[in-house]
């Protein structure tokens, strides 16, 4: 018959194992990282200056269709119209609630709510959960209690 022990010298070791991974894929990729230095930082820059570009496009095609109302005021652009919605969010809850319609409901909030307000249709029940220490090495020196 297994025991608790013996799963949770199998965790230790299958953690010890994965941070052995991990440090060594991390030592690989710092080595491949400074390896190839200049393609990094030519990449960065080169996505800077991208994003500088189509920014730069995008601000000055808005500021031309302003001044000219013309919806392609270039080769390549092009002025599209999107249609936004402001509107007080406790309102448009009110009115989701009142017709029942577009409705979700926060959990979380729900939850903590629920604990404190004692809701008739809320049962509340005690379940065990798992928890298991993070340093198994100095739990396994201790002996196992039943």
């Amino acid at each position: 018959m297994i025991t608790i022990r013996e799963l949770a010298e199998a965790l230790q070791a299958a953690r010890i194992a994965a941070k052995s991974a991990a440090l060594a894929l991390a030592e690989k990729q710092l080595a491949f990282e400074m390896e190839n230095l200049s393609l990094i930082q030519n990449k960065a820059e080169a996505e800077k200056r991208l994003a500088d570009a189509d920014g730069a496009l995008r601000a000055f095609t808005l500021v031309k269709y302003e001044v000219t109302g013309n919806k392609r005021p270039g080769p390549g652009v092009e002025i599209l119209m999107t249609t936004r919605l402001n509107y007080d969010h406790a309102q448009a809850l009110a009115w989701a609630m009142e017709k029942k319609l577009a409705c979700s409901l926060d959990k979380r909030v729900f939850v903590e709510l629920a604990k404190i307000l004692e809701l008739d249709f809320v049962r509340i029940s005690a379940e065990p959960t798992v928890t298991v220490a993070q340093d198994l090495a100095k739990a396994l020196e201790r002996e196992e209690t039943p």
